[in-house]
């Protein structure tokens, strides 16, 4: 009786082997297929398709189809070559800060076309600022934005389109690319979007469209708000679209003068010399024309006509202003 059960436990404990070796000899099936190279994972297909791999222990169904160690093959084929194109990037980006651009391009160019786009950007660079071929710039610029919501990227084009930079003019094409960047809060698409509504170019001239857009960009806090507020003090000033309103054009011209503009001084001089919008004031207006004179012949003019109008006290006064004025162009700066 006693044999009888020792032979009953070890028939149960060689069953038990059994199934766990099955389950290990399974398990070790799975991973050698994760670290096969591709070349033996189709051997393998072959193998498992004749059953070889179920001699020991028949599996449930073949280990691999042939249409699974197609698709695999093609996971791993894709697989290296984003890792190859990462590779040639990462060379070409070496060679780039190198300054070695001869040998950087070719690396760059098959890592981009494989739609790398760090490699994508570090083209579209170089050929802007190293080669100036502005076709290329345009082409990586615009596989970039296929992928990319950059609104740097949208605004070069429209600049590209709108000059006419590597691509035909196309004041439609600006427009568009200006309009997606200039949505993104870009301030300079939003001048250049506004300037086109202005002028009637790849738009339908429309003022307000034009206020609204440059408006948005000369409440920035950016170099390109000064020129915008430039824009609109000359839209209110001549009265673009029935919108004359010297009180608006000396305010955007003021804004614009505090940052130094010369432009915007002369501009805000000539109405304080006239009472435009403004308190008549030769004091301030010559002023202004001084602080432009240093950089603009137009100010040297304007503020030579100006002191020939003017008392040695008025002369005086607007010397005075001229300093204060200044100080507080250098502490915007």
């Amino acid at each position: 009786m006693g044999v009888f059960f020792g032979n009953c436990l070890l028939s149960v404990f060689a069953f038990a082997c059994l199934r766990f070796l099955r389950g290990a000899l399974a398990k070790a099936n799975t991973f050698f297929v994760m670290m096969e190279t591709q070349d033996e994972r189709a051997k393998r297909s072959e193998f498992c398709a004749w059953g070889v791999w179920g001699d020991f222990i028949p599996p449930r169904r073949p280990c691999v189809s042939r249409a699974h160690a197609s698709a695999l093959s093609t996971h791993f084929a894709l697989d290296a070559k984003a890792q190859s194109a990462e590779e040639m990037y990462k060379q070409g980006y070496k060679l780039q800060k190198e300054r070695n651009y001869t040998e950087a391009i070719p690396l760059l160019n098959q890592a981009a076309e494989q739609g790398h786009i760090g490699a994508q950007y570090s083209l579209a660079f170089i050929h802007m600022n190293v080669t100036q071929d502005y076709a290329q710039v345009v082409k990586w610029y615009l596989k970039i934005a296929e992928r990319e919501d950059d609104a740097l990227v949208q605004y070069v084009l429209g600049s590209m389109y709108q000059y006419g930079k590597g691509v035909q003019k196309n004041y439609t094409q600006a427009a568009e690319w200006y309009r997606k960047a200039a949505k993104r809060g870009k301030s300079e698409a939003q001048l250049e979007l506004g300037l086109l509504y202005k002028n009637g170019q790849g738009v339908k001239q429309d003022y307000k469209q034009a206020v609204a857009w440059i408006r948005k960009a000369a409440e920035q806090d950016d170099i390109t708000a000064t020129e915008a507020q430039v824009a609109l003090g000359k839209m209110y000033y001549k009265g673009d679209g029935a919108l004359e309103d010297y009180t608006k054009a000396a305010k955007w011209y003021r804004k614009a003068a505090e940052q130094g503009h010369v432009q915007a001084l002369n501009a805000l001089g000539i109405m304080h010399e006239k009472g435009y919008g403004v308190k008549k004031n030769l004091s301030l207006a010559y002023a202004l024309f001084i602080l432009s004179a240093k950089y603009d012949e137009e100010g040297k003019k304007l503020a030579k006509n100006a002191r020939e109008k003017m008392t040695a006290e008025q002369i005086m006064a607007g010397q005075k202003i001229a300093k204060e004025w200044d100080q507080r162009i250098e502490a915007n700066f």
